[in-house]
């Protein structure tokens, strides 16, 4: 399973940087702005999403060590589920900012979170299924 997670979320860290570096934002980049009245709310949604790269990316690395070094450390995992809890806290915070107060497309915004959900759950379910095989008397 840790493997399934590492994986999980080197692949969320590079779909955020992706998406941080796209100039397919409303009005521009998160960073330069083209609309005067929403260049403060865009640096700081962009602000936000590198601080929850930072933040996944220093659980992505505590994962590989997890992954490889097989102790057990208390310490070392609490560190992980933090600092992964805040890079996905602190990345919502700023879709959220931007959904509320840029965009305003909270349908777009369901129907992505709706579908990420589900392929987490068919993921997990694919991973966690338990394969019978029946006796033959």
């Amino acid at each position: 399973m840790r493997i399934l997670s590492t994986i999980l979320l080197g692949f969320c860290i590079a779909l955020a940087l992706i998406a941080v570096n796209s100039n397919h934002w409303k009005y521009g980049n998160l960073f330069y702005a083209q609309v005067h009245d929403f260049e403060n709310i865009a640096f700081a949604v962009g602000v936000l999403h590198v601080i929850a790269i930072l933040f996944l990316m220093v659980a992505f690395s505590i994962s590989l060590v997890r992954f490889c070094n097989d102790t057990g450390d208390a310490r070392l995992h609490l560190t992980y589920i933090i600092c992964l809890n805040l890079g996905v806290g602190v990345h919502l915070v700023g879709i959220l900012v931007y959904m509320a107060r840029i965009s305003h497309e909270w349908s777009y915004l369901s129907a992505i979170l709706a579908s990420t959900l589900g392929l987490i759950v068919s993921i997990l379910a694919i991973f966690f299924s338990r394969c019978r095989r029946s006796v033959q008397p």
